[in-house]
């Protein structure tokens, strides 16, 4: 097809494929990392934590968005579009960040019922991990005893004991935190 793809503003927007499919020769489950910057490693040369951790034993798939709160991102198009890429997994990570913390504790919560109850419908296998802090620092992080948490730490403290008290309907918790 040829033509002119719209643009909005400053918006520039990108057409790419979602995956490229091929078939596994050693038959390892692959895994889907869903969440924010957390999950998608952002800052991160080598793709975050998540990959690191599961990337040498099981092909990943990385489908976390850096950048504002993953709830206020779960539009219509947004979750059909984050979505169709999850049958060619069978177990999915949802590793969420600080970002979610913006709303009230029991927002969050709804969100990750409302989120892990689409990937069981969809059979997928869920493990969901704790929210790491965000943390200040007077010396640049070279010690810890000049960190501390962000004001909004509480937030982060009760969504964590709700996710680590299997509230969530997830299969299992990563604690990370």
């Amino acid at each position: 097809a040829t033509g002119v793809m719209a643009t909005s503003g400053a918006n520039v927007y990108q057409v790419h494929p979602h995956f490229v499919i091929g078939l596994q020769t050693q038959g390892k489950p692959s895994i889907l990392i869903d969440g924010d910057s957390i999950g998608g490693g952002a800052s991160a040369t080598n793709g975050g934590w998540v990959t690191q951790a599961f990337g040498s034993t099981f092909p990943t798939t990385n489908y976390s968005i850096p950048g504002t709160a993953y709830f206020t991102r779960a539009t219509p198009i947004n979750v059909k579009s984050r979505t169709a890429g999850f049958m060619y997994h069978k177990t999915v990570i949802l590793a969420l960040g600080m970002n979610e913390i913006a709303n009230p504790a029991a927002a969050t919560e709804a969100y990750i019922l409302q989120r892990i109850a689409l990937m069981r419908a969809l059979g997928l296998i869920v493990y969901i991990c704790t929210i790491t802090p965000k943390t200040t620092s007077t010396d640049l992080w070279a010690t810890s005893t000049n960190q501390s948490t962000t004001a909004d730490d509480s937030k982060r403290i009760a969504v964590n004991t709700w996710i680590r008290a299997g509230s969530s309907g997830a299969d299992g918790v990563i604690d990370t935190a």
